[in-house]
């Protein structure tokens, strides 16, 4: 069994006055919970909850940074801060400093505006943006976008621990950061890592994220989706996974009035692919293409011009197939479907 501590720090001073409104329980459950209908990503790891919300979830930049600095000064190795505003502080700039400097590692939700901005601190050069995604891993409207966004995390109807022993679905950005978090220090208590440090395990899971969106870093996705199965897999030969990542519509262009579908097909697993078929169907019939070779990890983009006016509804399928009677590891992540309906004008 799994044996968590849990701290406590109360840093508004309020006593007996301050009462839970959930945000963090289902924060925390995220991270360590035990429950089978609520599982935590780390279940083992220690959390020091440190308060400084009032009773309606409201803070400042001098309590956000007094709390960065409180979970420094306790030992904190990973914060999690699933809160934001519009306004960058130097305040709390001068406590993620404090926090990098210490070897300490923070990740923040990025917002839940959907707004092309993201949200301070996730903002702030040195904290790890989190955006959301849903179970399909498509980017959900709510989340904030921007240069800034690193990786995204499921962030939709997820169970997690409430008060007075309930559980409850939620959603939100903010459900997104810890679930990076708790991935961090999953991987660094993971068999054999030999004590890796924040910063090493966050590098091993942006080894092996799940692309989506574009191809590599996008402002909607960041680098991806977290993978732990690929990162605690990374080095075990004989795993052949071809996935097609992500599929969207490129707007028309002077070569293509139409438009085109854009399909990327990933290699997830650990041996070369070769030979690896790409099916994309469309109501205008079949497009196929092969991709002739594909490293561990690397992504290929397929383009397939788009033979109707996109002003109509599109359904588009694409999928992948391997080649030479080799079995895929994870035949769940061959296909994916979507509708293209344009916007009303």
């Amino acid at each position: 069994a799994f044996q968590s501590k849990i701290s406590s720090l109360d840093l508004l001073g309020l006593g007996d006055q301050l009462t839970q409104n959930g945000h963090g329980t289902a924060v925390a459950s995220l991270i360590i919970g035990q429950n089978s209908l609520t599982p935590g990503v780390a279940p083992g790891a220690d959390i020091i909850s440190i308060r400084i919300a009032d009773n309606l979830g409201q803070s400042d930049s001098f309590l956000l940074a007094k709390g960065i600095i409180a979970a420094v000064d306790a030992g904190a190795q990973l914060i999690n801060i699933s809160m934001g505003s519009a306004g960058d502080s130097l305040l709390v700039r001068n406590a993620i400093e404090y926090a990098r400097a210490a070897g300490s590692l923070i990740i923040a939700a990025s917002g839940n505006n959907g707004l092309n901005q993201v949200s301070y601190p996730a903002a702030n050069q040195g904290v790890i943006a989190v955006g959301a995604v849903d179970a399909l891993g498509n980017h959900l409207d709510f989340s904030n976008t921007g240069s800034q966004l690193a990786i995204s995390a499921p962030g939709f109807g997820i169970n997690a621990a409430w008060l007075a022993d309930q559980a409850a679905s939620v959603s939100g950005t903010s459900f997104s950061s810890p679930i990076i978090a708790g991935a961090i220090a999953a991987i660094m208590t993971q068999a054999g890592s030999g004590k890796l440090t924040p910063q090493q395990a966050s590098n091993l899971l942006f080894s092996y994220l799940n692309d989506a969106g574009e191809a590599g870093t996008d402002s909607q996705y960041g680098a991806g989706t977290p993978d732990i199965g690929r990162v605690l897999n990374g080095k075990t030969r004989g795993i052949y996974d071809a996935a097609v990542a992500s599929q969207r519509i490129v707007p028309p262009s002077p070569g293509n009035p139409n438009g085109q579908i854009e399909v990327l097909v990933q290699n997830r697993g650990t041996e070369l692919l070769v030979n690896t078929a790409v099916d994309v169907t469309t109501s205008g019939g079949v497009i196929s293409a092969n991709i002739t070779s594909l490293a561990p990890n690397a992504v290929q983009t397929i383009r397939v011009p788009i033979s109707q006016p996109t002003s109509t509804t599109l359904r588009y399928d694409s999928r992948v197939r391997l080649s030479g009677g080799v079995q895929d590891s994870k035949p769940s992540n061959n296909r994916r479907i979507a509708e293209y309906v344009p916007p009303v004008k």
